[in-house]
């Protein structure tokens, strides 16, 4: 078993991933980020084994995502600008390394979702200047190749923001995705 965790230089708090079935003495710090091994038996709880600290920089980290092959983890981060707020696309192995830039922009960009097959992503730009990822905005959803997520195939321009996708929302034949849309009254 291992289990995994994800920690700015700061210790900025992502959150953690916990199951019912795990004993409450591995909970971890508000500053890391944990995929905490599932117990085989729901009644049973071994100790962890090993624990892979992966260091993602100096910024806030937010929306970690595994890539289907389990080889990478996705995130945003405001590591590459002195500028709160402004989020940017990262991903970093789960093994540790380097940090790579998915994207350059002038927007907040948050909460990158790499299709099943692992040939799209998609994420929400918010306007820059942003902090955070706020409701009630004009954003937009972009779908990009993986291999080059500075290239939109489409853009889909909305009134949403927080809840529009935050979660991973691509179908299981990687054709289609979800997300939500404000109403207008």
């Amino acid at each position: 078993m291992a289990d995994l965790s994800i920690v700015s230089r700061r210790k900025t708090a992502i959150g953690t991933i916990f199951t019912e079935s795990l004993r409450t003495d591995h909970a971890l710090p508000m500053s890391k980020l944990a995929n905490l091994p599932i117990p085989e038996s729901s009644h049973c709880c071994a100790p962890l084994v090993h624990r892979v600290v992966v260091d993602t920089g100096e910024g806030h980290v937010d929306g970690p995502e595994w890539a289907p092959d389990g080889n990478w983890i996705y995130f945003n981060t405001e590591s590459f600008t002195d500028e709160p707020g402004h989020a940017q696309l990262a991903r970093i192995p789960d093994a540790g390394g380097p940090v790579e830039r998915l994207v350059t922009s002038a927007t907040v960009d948050w909460f990158p979702h790499i299709s099943p097959d692992s040939q799209s992503g998609a994420y929400i730009t918010f306007p820059a200047g942003t902090l955070g990822h706020p409701a009630d905005l004009d954003v937009e959803v972009r779908v990009v190749p993986a291999s080059d997520w500075s290239r939109p195939l489409q853009r889909y321009p909305l009134f949403g923001g927080q809840g529009t996708i935050n979660v991973n929302s691509w179908s299981p034949d990687s054709t289609r995705f979800a997300f939500v849309a404000y109403p207008i009254a």
